[in-house]
């Protein structure tokens, strides 16, 4: 057969209990018997080249993460071993520990599934997408359209086991007004003709995959989306949660309303979306996260449906562009310091270089002075005093004593005080953010 290919080919780890083996055991097991060939364990267990004892005690841990798809294992000495549960979160799991495996998939190079799924199949039906996608002018990313091959050849697969997806009525209505459910209808044509099958209500998934697909923007918008409103309730609910006014930025509007469109979709059928950016996205736009969260707050009030992570992830992106463009987090209004030298002009020029040199993008030095000069009223006007000696007199969060020879660890030391922005648009101290939850149930962020 030609599934057994791949494990001659592949390198199986010889430690049972690793996760690489777990996960290449659920990725390629899945998949290259697509959960519809029944297989004897300990015939697995010669095709990975381990003991029925050792298979036994690894598919203890294959099922607890089957549990998270709401899935199990049966097995019967007459019939196999084979998973249970709900065809589209069968389908949800192969394709997931596809996308997450690319240590076993090879990430973009296409042997792997043509191994698993056979050359021709993969080839005819890459042809067919590329060309019927075009005809209609979906104007999907490189990523979304590789996603849309693996769910067509995992679907062509599952068929071939007799194993259907089933829509209702209500969602067969929501599809068939669409221009993805017409390119969808001439794909299912042309696959039926070129692999002499039939893929009856497959169409529907397939409609599906591409409604939900990410796409490029459109580049001269027509600013007439169906999910705009809920876009501008979005804004206003951001800005009269963190004063942040992003109601003007119609880029940002119409962008968010073509995404909400996929994104809807993704939610309604409790699809996941990959999003390998994830994490530096929340670590280098924790603003722009926190917005996309509270998006998702008002897409789940309105709608009942709720965003994953991965989908909160997504929003930021957008909003993090707004961000951008409205200069927050980026624009630096400089700061007025007045130095106060104990040790004359020259120690008081040669400190001020000191302090510029470093910090000269975020700080403009408006007066040195001695002790003796310094006055309430001389600090109300600026925001940092920075002084070599006490100032007994005044009691201000602004006044900050430094050393009259400052070295690299003075000067770190000074960092956060001076690059921290004590305005809203300014650059924000994250590990300062504040979170309070309101007695009326909503959040409000605080940055002290």
């Amino acid at each position: 057969m030609q599934e057994k290919s791949i494990f001659k080919q592949k390198q199986v780890p010889a430690i049972s209990t690793c996760s690489c083996y777990i996960t290449y055991l659920l990725a390629v097991y899945l998949v290259l018997f697509s959960l519809l060939l029944l297989q004897a364990p300990s015939t697995l267990a010669e095709e990975l080249f381990i003991s029925a004892s050792t298979l036994k005690k690894d598919l203890k841990a294959v099922s607890e993460i089957l549990k998270r798809y709401d899935l199990r294992i049966s097995e019967t000495k007459k019939s196999g071993m084979w998973v249970l549960g709900e065809e589209s979160k069968i389908r949800f799991c192969i394709s997931e520990y596809i996308f997450n495996n690319l240590e076993i998939t090879g990430g973009n190079d296409d042997k792997f599934y043509k191994e698993v799924f056979g050359k021709e199949d993969f080839e005819l039906i890459h042809d067919i997408l590329t060309d019927t996608i075009i005809k209609y002018n979906l104007r999907l990313t490189d990523i979304a359209f590789k996603n849309l091959v693996v769910h067509s050849l995992i679907m062509l697969k599952r068929i071939k086991g007799k194993q259907h997806m089933k829509y209702s009525q209500k969602e067969i209505q929501l599809f068939v007004t669409t221009n993805e459910f017409n390119c969808a209808k001439e794909i299912v044509e042309k696959m039926n003709e070129g692999l002499d099958i039939s893929l009856r209500d497959e169409v529907y998934y397939l409609t599906q995959h591409l409604i939900s697909s990410q796409r490029f923007l459109i580049e001269y918008p027509n600013d007439n989306y169906t999910d705009k409103e809920t876009v501008l309730k979005i804004l206003l609910k951001i800005k009269n949660e963190t004063s942040i006014d992003l109601s003007d930025d119609n880029q940002l509007i119409n962008g968010l309303a073509i995404h909400l469109r996929a994104a809807f979709q993704r939610m309604r059928f409790d699809m996941n979306i990959r999003n390998e950016f994830l994490d530096k996205i929340k670590n280098s736009y924790p603003l722009a996260f926190e917005l996309a969260v509270l998006a998702g707050k008002i897409i789940e009030e309105e709608y009942g449906l709720k965003a994953k992570e991965t989908e909160i992830g997504y929003l930021s992106i957008h909003l993090g562009s707004a961000l951008e463009r409205k200069g927050i987090n980026k624009k630096q209004v400089k700061k007025k310091v007045i130095l106060v030298c104990i040790a004359g002009v020259a120690m008081a020029l040669l400190l001020k270089e000191k302090l510029e040199q470093r910090f000269g993008q975020y700080i403009e030095i408006v007066k040195s002075c001695p002790a003796g000069e310094v006055t309430q009223e001389l600090i109300e006007q600026v925001n940092i005093v920075l002084t070599t000696v006490e100032l007994p007199k005044f009691h201000s969060g602004k006044i900050k004593k430094i050393k009259l020879f400052l070295d690299e660890d003075d000067l770190d030391g000074l960092s956060t005080m001076i690059t921290e922005s004590e305005e809203q648009y300014q650059a924000i101290n994250y590990s300062r953010r504040k979170k309070v939850r309101r007695k009326n149930g909503s959040i409000k962020f605080y940055y002290k």
